[in-house]
């Protein structure tokens, strides 16, 4: 039985090897091309897409793949810019209908191509993505969004913000309504890496959300607010490192009180006696970075450095009961003057005594 399937195993990876090789139709003088494709090479690129999209979107689970595999294919190459460009753009308008299939695998895989694009109007695909009924095309149509934000590149700064504001509507309303954790991960952050004032506005009330789903459910992963705020603090300490530079007080008083609210956060759920182990050091890593954050903000709103002692010791003796009683120095140092945070601002998160299943 063994020695009959590693023959098995062979003839598979042998024939996978083999469709592998005979779906690379495309000549590599196509794929290096430094000037504009010719009318002919635009027909054989076209044909190209076309088989495979037919394939995607009429085959059975295995040709999806496979077909999804032939597409990448030249995006993954040493290709040239040109020839990426427009093999992107062909097979952005090639994958519009796969959007529309009612076979989840099929809108899955065409979600995933369209991350893999060299062409700003994959944008289109991303907000089709973002309101599809499943979650997980949902997910991969935020991927998108992330990856054409840091991937693709722009002829103009123009071009740029075009984008920047069409990828930013998109997530902005998806993030009003979005349901899983999993599909809030990628949006978050794209919404960390957007400069407009609208984002940042954006990413704080998102945070400030996502605090009661960790609070009702303590398994869930706090990468992704970490992640979201740890970059949002960064660039603010740019624009006050820059000559010149600053940043308003109603930015860096929202900065600090989500900063508290993640640290609470972390502190009641490190402290709770049925943890789960497997965000636990997640958990550890958000607790340390949102005191940094904190100590900083609180420290350019009242010039002077918060009066709170070092976390450090309480991270390395696992002190966490002590660290929520940190949070609560926090607490009563945020609603003293001259910071004089509202009541009902600082309520501590309460996360849930016992845990839910995790989504």
């Amino acid at each position: 039985m063994r020695a009959g399937g590693v023959v098995v195993g062979l003839i598979l990876a042998l024939a996978t090897a083999n469709l592998a090789i005979g779906q690379t139709l495309l000549p590599k003088e196509l794929l290096t091309t430094t000037t504009t494709l010719k009318a002919e090479q635009e027909e054989t690129v076209k044909q190209f897409i076309q088989e495979r999209v037919d394939q995607l979107t009429g085959g059975d689970d295995a040709q999806v793949l496979d077909a999804r595999r032939g597409l990448l294919g030249p995006l993954e190459k040493e290709a040239s810019q040109i020839f990426r460009q427009a093999y992107s753009s062909y097979l952005r308008a090639a994958l519009a209908p796969a959007l529309e299939s009612d076979r989840l695998l099929v809108r899955l895989n065409a979600m995933i191509l369209a991350g893999s694009l060299d062409d700003q109007s994959a944008i289109e695909l991303v907000k089709k993505g973002l309101s599809d009924a499943s979650s997980a095309v949902r997910y991969r149509a935020a991927v998108a969004g992330e990856r054409l934000l840091t991937g693709l590149r722009f002829d103009t700064r123009t071009d740029r913000s075009v984008f920047e504001q069409e990828l930013l509507n998109a997530i902005g309303q998806r993030v009003r309504v979005e349901d899983s954790p999993y599909v809030w991960q990628p949006m978050l952050k794209v919404l960390g890496q957007l400069a407009q004032p609208e984002a940042r506005q954006l990413l704080l009330e998102a945070l400030r959300q996502r605090i009661a789903a960790h609070a009702a459910n303590p398994r869930l992963t706090p990468d992704p607010e970490r992640t979201a705020l740890g970059g949002l603090y960064r660039r603010i300490v740019q624009e006050v490192n820059m000559p010149g530079g600053s940043v308003d007080r109603a930015t860096l008083r929202a900065v600090a009180l989500i900063s508290y609210k993640y640290f609470a956060l972390a502190a009641q759920v490190l402290a709770r006696p049925d943890g789960d182990a497997a965000v636990a050091g997640e958990y550890q890593r958000m607790l340390v970075e949102v005191d940094v954050f904190l100590r900083w903000t609180v420290e350019r709103l009242t010039a002077t450095p918060a009066q709170i002692k070092p976390l450090e010791p309480l991270i390395k003796g696992g002190l966490w009961a002590e660290a929520v009683l940190q949070a609560q120095q926090w607490q009563e140092l945020l609603a003293a003057s001259p910071l004089a945070f509202p009541a009902q601002d600082l309520v501590m998160p309460m996360a849930t005594t016992q845990p839910q299943a995790a989504e």
